[in-house]
């Protein structure tokens, strides 16, 4: 048997023109088959309100058949939400829904409090996501959390803040902290080991919110040269040829700089051949004496 029919949508939560639905409502949707996970994101599966306003969300499955887009704030009173799934959600042979499938719903209104004014709803909590996959995108928010593991160790991404265009991302076991700025790939080296661990791309920042990528490397890490690391840097060595010191000549020791004993100044020797020729006048001096006394004798 081969499967050739379209993958449709089976049922919704809410139902379609739903109203009085509670602000803190997460939208669910159900398949008739398995679909591939990552067909579902934030561009085929989102959240609208009536006047085309984008609401941020996380989208989360178990079985690739029922998905869930938590918003990542509660919604507003009294206000229409549409909900659309375009045919670019596929299934496991590639086969898209047959057409756009779209509902919508209406929350409920705002209540009115015993002193005449409204009561405010108590803000989104921080969430906790599992990373599963080797790769796995999520809408995260300040105070956010995302755990793995790696060679068995279980690591703990903690999100800092969202602000313009940066996420300030910290890995708690190192801990390691990483600023990520927009289409601007981080690289992370959990273990100090010079190859990476964790890839880290942040898309878009909106609203206080971020689409991150995580991209669990394992084994299959690549080796850089700039990684983001807890670890310091090897001392900078240069490439290029050296240049040698010049060697301190010896000192040279001569009659010229030889002190004498007590510490004056020393008492320089005669050259030998000024001693012979001295010792040469004496002896003729001595010769000529010798004959001139003979010589007066006789």
């Amino acid at each position: 048997y081969v499967d050739t029919a379209a993958p449709n949508i089976s049922s919704t939560s809410p139902a379609n023109s739903t109203k009085d639905i509670n602000l803190s409502t997460n939208v669910t949707i159900t398949f008739n088959e398995t679909v591939k996970g990552d067909t579902v994101n934030n561009n085929t599966f989102y959240l609208r309100t009536r006047g085309g306003v984008n609401i941020p969300a996380v989208i989360t499955t178990t079985d690739n058949i029922t998905f869930t887009l938590d918003p990542i704030t509660n919604l507003n009173y009294s206000t229409t939400y549409n909900v659309t799934i375009t045919t670019g959600v596929k299934d496991l042979n590639g086969r898209p829904i047959a057409n756009i499938y779209w509902f919508k719903f209406l929350t409920k209104g705002e209540p009115i409090s015993s002193s005449g004014g409204s009561s405010e709803m108590p803000p989104s909590p921080p969430k906790t996501y599992n990373l599963t996959g080797p790769t796995q995108s999520l809408l995260v928010k300040k105070g956010d959390k995302a755990r793995f593991a790696l060679a068995g160790e279980s690591h703990t991404i903690s999100i800092d803040y969202v602000i313009g265009s940066q996420v300030k991302l910290i890995i708690n076991s190192s801990p390691i902290i990483v600023v990520a700025n927009v289409n601007e790939p981080s690289y992370v080296d959990i273990d100090g080991d010079g190859v990476i661990d964790l890839e880290i791309l942040v898309t878009r920042v909106y609203n206080g919110a971020a689409d991150v990528t995580f991209i669990l490397l394992g084994s299959s890490g690549k080796e850089v040269q700039s990684i983001v690391s807890n670890k310091k840097p090897a001392p900078y060595i240069p490439s290029g040829p050296t240049t040698k010191k010049e060697a301190t000549p010896e000192k040279v020791i001569t009659n010229e700089n030889v002190s004498s004993p007590s510490g004056g100044e020393a008492t320089p020797k005669l050259p030998l051949w000024t001693i012979g020729s001295a010792a040469i006048i004496v002896l003729t001096l001595i010769g000529i004496g010798y004959y001139y006394i003979i010589s007066k004798k006789s």
